[in-house]
Order: C-alpha cells, then structure tokens, then sequence
C-alpha cells in the first residue's frame, strides 16, 4: 500500500478506499493470524465507501459485515455476530426499498441461513430507533 494512496482514501477517495478494502482483505488472506484486525480494518474502509452513497458501496459494506459476522460466529462471539448481521439485514433492507432488485432478492434469502438471533437484534435495533 503506498502512502499516497493511503492518503487520497483517508482525504475521502471512494476510489482509494475501494482498493483499501481490496488490498486489506487481500493482506488478511496471506495472514490468517489477523483476520480479526484485518475485518476490523476492511469494515472501516466499506464504512467510509458507503458514506458517499453508492449502491455498490452499500453492498460491499453488507458483504463485509457479513463475514465479519461468520467470523465473530466462528470464535464464539454469537451476541455479537447477531448485531453485526442485524445492521448487514438492515442496509439490504434498506437497499431493497430503494429500489436495488438484487438486494431485495439478498434479504429474501437471509431467512434461509441467517440464525434467528439476527432477526431478533434487528427488531430490538428497530424499536429503539421508532
């Protein structure tokens, strides 16, 4: 990763966060010992993709939180798999209302592999914010 691109995605470079993403999840792959740090970090990046509004931005967050959630899952962190996965249900939802045929066919399917936990944190989520 060179500093200058480092520098353009953290000056808001939708571009250069993309590639940050990319190259983060690429670094993760050759060091298995950091997945944690290296999903941590990837999120951070979709996080900041999606603030500027693009569909498929929104849905790379989604992919990324939903691994971040097998992961967490994985280790044993189940509450917080089913958070994680809860916001990822949320954006599809989101995305589906909009109008993003292919998220609402995504979050058709959350049903068939989702546990159940993540639906009842994605209500819980939802009363909060009514």
């Amino acid at each position: 990763m060179s500093q200058t691109l480092l520098q353009a995605a953290a000056n808001g470079s939708r571009e250069a966060q993309s590639v940050m993403i990319d190259e983060t999840l690429d670094a993760m792959a050759d060091a298995p010992e950091a997945v944690a740090e290296g999903l941590g970090i990837a999120e951070v990046w979709a996080r900041m993709a999606a603030s500027h509004g693009a569909i498929v931005d929104v849905r790379r967050l989604v992919a990324v939180l939903m691994v971040r959630a097998n992961y967490e899952r994985s280790i044993g962190a189940d509450d917080l798999a089913d958070s994680v996965d809860a916001e990822a249900i949320g954006l599809l939802d989101v995305l589906a209302e909009a109008g993003d045929e292919n998220a609402g066919a995504a979050l058709a399917s959350c049903g068939d592999y989702m546990p159940a936990g993540a639906f009842a944190r994605l209500r819980e989520i939802q009363a909060c914010a009514a």
